[in-house]
C-alpha cells in the first residue's frame, strides 16, 4: 500500500514554523550593536545635565576657597610675613685699633648687592639705622663710633666688589664769627663764634690776633684765648688785647675736631686792620 504524501501547503506552513522557533533560539547578530546604540542615545541625552552638575559644583569650591578673600572685613587685615634675606658670601673689610667714625665704600659692576655688616662681638647691624649715599655704581655707607677690632660684611652676590674704607669726621665748619673794636673798661674785645656740624660734637677754639706787613706777609702771630665749645652753640667771650690796639692787626679764629689721628680744622677771620678802637664801657 502506497504512503499517502502530504499537501505542500502544509509543508510550506511546517517549515515556516521551525524558522521562527530557530530565530527566537539565536537572535540576530545585530541586535546587540542595535542596543547599544540605543543606550549611547539615551546617555548623550544626559550629558548637558552632567556638564550643569559639574559646572554646578566647580563653582561651589571655588567660592569656599575664595569666600575668606572676598567677604574679608577691614578688622582682618592681611598679614605678610618677610622672609629673612639670605646671605650667601662673606668677607672681612676692616680691622680698627681704636674706636672711630668709618665709612665703607662698596663698587660694583652691574647691580647694587644687599650687605649687613658685622661687629667684632658676632652682632649683625641694623642696616636701616646706618647712613648711606650711593652713586651710578658705589655705595657709600657710615658707621659712626665702630668698635675696636674685625668688622666683616655679609652679601648676596658673586659678582665682583670692592670695598673701601677709610675714618671720616662729621662736617664742622665755622658758621659765624665776629670781632669788634667796641672794647670794654679794661680793653677787652668782645667775640662771637658759632660751628656747625651734624652732632653736637666738642671743639677746640684759637683766636689769634695776626699782624701782616705792607705786602700782607704774616709777621706776628699773638694767642688771645683758647678753650673748647660745643657745635651748634653760640660762643661769646673776650680777650685783652690792651698791649695791641696801637697798632691795627687781623683777628683769626680756628675751630678743629680730632678723633684718633684724624683732624677736621675751620678757620675765619676779620680784618682790623683799619679800625679805630675805642672803649664803650
Amino acid at each position: 500500500m502506497a504512503r499517502k504524501r502530504k499537501p505542500r501547503k502544509e509543508q510550506v506552513l511546517i517549515k515556516r514554523k521551525e524558522i521562527q522557533n530557530e530565530v527566537k533560539k539565536e537572535p540576530l547578530k545585530n541586535e546587540p550593536i542595535e542596543h547599544e546604540i540605543k543606550v549611547d542615545l539615551v546617555e548623550k541625552k544626559h550629558e548637558p545635565i552632567k556638564i550643569i552638575v559639574i559646572i554646578i559644583l566647580v563653582g561651589l569650591i571655588g567660592l569656599g576657597v575664595a569666600a575668606p578673600f572676598i567677604f574679608r572685613t577691614d578688622d582682618e587685615p592681611e598679614i605678610y610675613e618677610e622672609e629673612p634675606h639670605v646671605f650667601a658670601y662673606s668677607r672681612d673689610i676692616f680691622t680698627l685699633y681704636s674706636q672711630y667714625n668709618i665709612t665703607v665704600v662698596i663698587q660694583f659692576e652691574e647691580e647694587m648687592p644687599n650687605v649687613q655688616f658685622v661687629n667684632p662681638q658676632g652682632n649683625k647691624i641694623d642696616m636701616s639705622e646706618i647712613r648711606y649715599r650711593h652713586g651710578g655704581n658705589f655705595i657709600q655707607y657710615f658707621i659712626p663710633n665702630a668698635a675696636i677690632g674685625t668688622w666683616s660684611m655679609l652679601y648676596d652676590t658673586n659678582e665682583e666688589i670692592i670695598t673701601k674704607y677709610s675714618v671720616y669726621m662729621n662736617h664742622m665748619f665755622i658758621h659765624t664769627f665776629t670781632a669788634s673794636a667796641n672794647l670794654n673798661a679794661y680793653d677787652y674785645m668782645p667775640f662771637s663764634l658759632i660751628v656747625s656740624s651734624d652732632e653736637n660734637i666738642e671743639f677746640e677754639y684759637q683766636i689769634h690776633a695776626v699782624f701782616t706787613d705792607e705786602y700782607n706777609e704774616i709777621v706776628e702771630e699773638i694767642l688771645l684765648v683758647r678753650g673748647f665749645w660745643l657745635a651748634n652753640q653760640e660762643l661769646l667771650i673776650d680777650a685783652d688785647v690792651s698791649r695791641l690796639v696801637s697798632n691795627g692787626f687781623m683777628v683769626r679764629a680756628t675751630a678743629e675736631v680730632r678723633h684718633g689721628q684724624a683732624l677736621v680744622t675751620d678757620t675765619a677771620w676779620q680784618d682790623l686792620r683799619s679800625a679805630i678802637f675805642q672803649r664803650v664801657g
